[in-house]
């Protein structure tokens, strides 16, 4: 008889697993007191399940527009892309933008 009766719990647990609803990310990021946007950008840290690569820094997140300068500064969190200008109007990406 206990046998039975910890087949029934095992079941039991089970179906109220498999049927609860699950927590997406961002929902346990907002529960969570330490997962807070840092910088103010509205984009939440990688560290807390969100897209933003420094969430020191309220120019830098993903979507924000690349812009031309001489420190590289990556606004975009997308070290591929670089802002462009051409400050001489030669027709070509000045070199700080490179």
């Amino acid at each position: 008889m206990i046998h039975s009766d910890r087949n029934t719990i095992a079941l039991a647990l089970l179906a109220v697993t498999l049927t609860a609803p699950l927590m997406p990310a961002t929902a346990i990021a907002e529960e969570d007191p330490f997962c807070v946007d840092a910088d103010g950008d509205g984009v939440e840290s990688v560290a807390c399940g969100g897209a933003d690569c420094d969430d020191k820094d309220p120019n830098r997140y993903p979507g924000n527009t690349e812009i031309c300068d001489a420190r590289g500064h990556d606004e975009d969190c997308d070290p591929r892309t670089v802002g462009s200008r051409d400050l001489d109007g030669d027709g070509y990406d000045s070199d700080e933008c490179r």
